[in-house]
């Protein structure tokens, strides 16, 4: 995690790594595997397999070592070349907190029975990334941010000192796709671990905190605190 402070008197910015990525199918089927972290949504077709149902994603971000509030927040996310395979002229990414732990998200134990309410509650909850539309010429492959909105700095506040689980989904998704459409792909070939041509770097949280008390101004206030009694 790298930390950037200006001064003592001013806000610090700093980047979470991300922990893992991954996503659940909505037969229940789960694609959370730590070994192999892809954020695409929507649905697509293997030569010789049939086409995948609807897949929804999961970012999951620690913050144990978050102390103070929040005040914004942005989600950097990269659309690989390739990574937009449109069914619609603009197809809509909508990003939700949830209240499923990110423990679960993780467990690669679950059942079809047990992933697919996890599947479903995706996207419930309020959107804390105002909705995004991608078109034709978006996927240029260059990591761009998103910022939280004030539900989604909320959100991350009420997570402070643990993780948190960031999920989303393609609300212009084809409830009946296409016999002739075999792929519609939001972030597909975004791998972000093992190697290979289709690596990306992986997603990035930036957060802004209020400052903490230097050490400075808790000796201050100590001084205040004993000539006020002093007084008395």
């Amino acid at each position: 995690m790298a930390q950037s402070y200006t001064n003592e008197a001013t806000a610090a910015t700093m980047d979470i790594s991300l922990d893992q990525t991954g996503g659940f199918y909505a037969d229940g089927s789960l694609d959370n595997s730590p070994t192999f972290q892809n954020y695409f949504i929507g649905y697509g077709t293997t030569p010789g397999f049939p086409r995948t149902p609807e897949r929804r994603h999961f970012f999951i971000f620690d913050l144990s070592s978050v102390t103070v509030p929040i005040t914004s927040a942005e989600l950097k996310l990269i659309l690989p070349f390739g990574g937009l395979i449109a069914d619609e002229p603009m197809e809509t990414w909508v990003v939700s907190g949830t209240s499923v732990p990110a423990a679960m998200f993780k467990d690669t134990g679950l059942t079809p029975l047990e992933a697919a309410p996890i599947f479903g509650e995706i996207g419930t909850a309020p959107e804390i990334i105002d909705p995004v539309d991608f078109g034709p010429g978006d996927d240029d492959g260059i990591a761009k941010p998103y910022a939280l909105n004030s539900t989604g700095i909320a959100f991350l506040n009420a997570h402070l000192g643990g993780e948190v689980a960031i999920t989303g989904f393609m609300a212009s998704f084809s409830e009946e796709p296409e016999v002739d459409e075999p792929d519609e792909l939001l972030f597909a070939h975004s791998n972000v671990v093992g190697s290979g041509v289709s690596l990306i770097a992986p997603p990035v949280l930036t957060i802004t905190t209020v400052p903490e008390p230097s050490a400075a101004a808790i000796l201050a206030l100590g001084g205040v605190v004993f000539f006020m009694r002093r007084r008395r």
